[in-house]
């Protein structure tokens, strides 16, 4: 079996980043090349598998809605970095430190797909989809 996300067959397994919001979705399939920062927690146990070169599926649906038949794009990882940011905030009572982990991910989308098998993994684990490339056809 091909690597996860790495192969070239009609039906390949992807790490999934769902709940994108649907301005990133569009702007990816608009512009091809996206840069993005992710900091939902459910996206992490994906991010923290992928590297660059991968391909990852993406889907605006929250995690629990992905389902056999959601559409998403299939994308590649162009580059990934993982940072930690501090965030301070004072006021009357004191002061507080609290820290958000965050990814920035460069994605270049290849084709749109569809859901046809959905893992869902155990907590802390990605959830994986087999997708089958979409393809369009148009009379001429």
């Amino acid at each position: 079996m091909d690597e996860l996300g790495r192969g070239e067959r009609t039906m390949t397994k992807y790490l999934t980043l769902s709940g994108m919001r649907r301005s990133v979705m569009e702007e990816l399939a608009r512009d091809r090349l996206k840069t993005m920062q992710i900091t939902s927690p459910h996206n992490f146990f994906a991010i923290m598998k992928l590297n660059t070169g991968d391909l990852v599926f993406l889907t605006d649906e929250s995690p629990e809605d992905v389902n056999r038949k959601t559409q998403g794009i299939v994308a590649q990882v162009r580059s990934r970095q993982i940072s930690m940011q501090r965030f301070y905030h004072v006021d009357a009572s004191g002061s507080e430190e609290r820290e958000v982990l965050s990814a920035r991910l460069q994605l270049e989308k290849k084709f749109v797909a569809i859901v046809k098998v959905v893992e869902h993994g155990d907590l802390g684990m990605p959830m994986i989809v087999e997708a089958e490339r979409v393809l369009s056809y148009h009379a001429l």
